[in-house]
């Protein structure tokens, strides 16, 4: 059985062509227009103020992460998988009987076109057994402009609320 990571999934429901001849392609050079002088983790770390945590690695078993929320508070690029879909979480956070999930984004705003990514994303979570209390995404502040010290708290945002094409607030 193959196992499809969720951006393969949101690439054949955009193009299935386009899905083909990714997946029997050779790879494109990337190129980066966002320079980050620190990795996402370890801003999302400062930001959330994590002290008690975990971080997952990439092809980790998915088991581990669930057995990773009896023992820590936070788990930062947690893995898991149902059916086959296997999905990363930026960073959750146990709080009494639940959890908190946070989204990360690489732009100035949370988007609600996002909202396919992240509804497969807390079905997976809901399907490994864990209740959700809260979602957030973790995105850039558009209005922060960096002096000497990047500013972690003044550069990234946290959000419940997503944003429609229009610009208008979608809760």
């Amino acid at each position: 059985m193959v196992n499809y990571h969720y951006s393969d999934v949101r690439a054949y429901t955009t193009c299935p062509k386009l899905f083909y001849q990714r997946l029997h392609s050779l790879p494109a050079a990337r190129f980066s227009f966002t320079q980050m002088q620190m990795s996402l983790k370890d801003a999302l770390i400062q930001k959330l103020k994590c002290t008690d945590f975990v971080v997952g690695e990439r092809g980790m078993d998915a088991s581990i992460s669930l057995k990773w929320l009896d023992k820590y508070e936070w788990i930062i690029n947690a893995r898991f998988e149902f059916q086959s879909l296997r999905v990363k979480v930026a960073a959750l956070h146990k709080t009494n009987h639940s959890i908190d999930v946070y989204f990360s984004s690489m732009s100035s705003y949370p988007k609600v076109e996002d909202r396919h990514y992240f509804s497969s994303v807390l079905w997976v979570l809901e399907n490994s057994g864990l209740s959700i209390n809260k979602v957030f995404v973790v995105y850039f502040n558009p209005h922060y402009v960096r002096k000497e010290q990047l500013d972690i708290d003044e550069c990234f945002l946290i959000s419940s609320n997503f944003l429609k094409v229009s610009g208008h607030i979608l809760g």
